[in-house]
């Protein structure tokens, strides 16, 4: 696909914008020439009827009808791409069956609410980052498996604002950010805290400073994660998440 398929590529995400959010970080590639990146796209009788978006980290699938068939043609496809991560709904993606040399992970998905117009509580501390961090922020991410294109995505993110960042010197050491955003929606991750200073609050102060942001932006936050890891629950929980849809990644 290209740009001359944008709008029709729109339309389609737009039946279900929430759960595709990972498309909109993705879009700017239809008009470039690095064949690393891009989408596919299915037809129906010259109707767009599934799209796959792809990039040497992720691929995700989206389809207007759960039809087997294209799920089937998805399959054949997907089997092809090396792309480190898979992501897609578990209703979904449980249908594809065994992947050659893929493992499967359960994770939640949903948004963070806010249940009343007072703020999350921030430490003073956290700070919106610029383009001055970025280098910093690059070498904080360089040794973590972090599901975002960190070098690719990292300017824009910066450029909208969407990512604060808490320093011990002049060292990043925990971080928030939103690296897909709609009208309405922000799909927020890469929130990480070195080991050495957790227990502090620091991600969750980052977290809270970054939902606040897309708050006043009228933006509603959404995010991944492990189900498999309690912590993460009552992490998520005192954020005030809420489950929308389960989640499976194919490693």
């Amino acid at each position: 696909m290209n740009t001359q398929d944008q709008q029709e590529l729109l339309e389609m995400l737009a039946k279900d914008r929430r759960n595709n959010l990972q498309f909109y970080e993705y879009l700017e590639y239809l008009q470039s020439d690095n064949d690393r990146f891009g989408f596919f796209g299915y037809y129906d009788n010259r109707q767009l009827v599934a799209v796959q978006y792809f990039s040497p980290l992720n691929t995700g699938i989206s389809l207007i009808h759960n039809d087997k068939h294209y799920i089937s043609l998805l399959k054949k496809h997907i089997e092809q791409i090396s792309s480190t991560y898979l992501y897609g709904r578990a209703d979904i993606l449980s249908q594809l069956g065994d992947i050659p040399n893929r493992k499967t992970y359960p994770y939640w998905y949903g948004y963070l609410n806010r249940s009343n117009d007072s703020p999350l509580p921030t430490i003073s501390p956290v700070i919106q980052a610029t383009l001055e961090d970025i280098h910093a922020i690059t070498d904080f991410y360089a040794d973590k498996e972090i599901m975002i294109e960190i070098p690719e995505r990292l300017p824009n993110i910066i450029k909208n604002g969407s990512a604060f960042i808490f320093k011990e010197g002049n060292k990043v050491v925990s971080i928030a950010l939103a690296h897909s955003e709609t009208s309405q929606y922000a799909l927020i991750g890469g929130i990480y805290t070195d080991d050495d200073s957790r227990g502090k609050g620091y991600g969750y102060a980052c977290t809270s400073a970054l939902a606040n942001h897309l708050y006043k932006k009228n933006k509603t936050p959404f995010l991944f994660y492990d189900a498999t890891l309690p912590h993460l629950h009552s992490f998520y929980q005192e954020l005030g998440f809420t489950l929308t849809e389960e989640y499976v990644i194919l490693y």
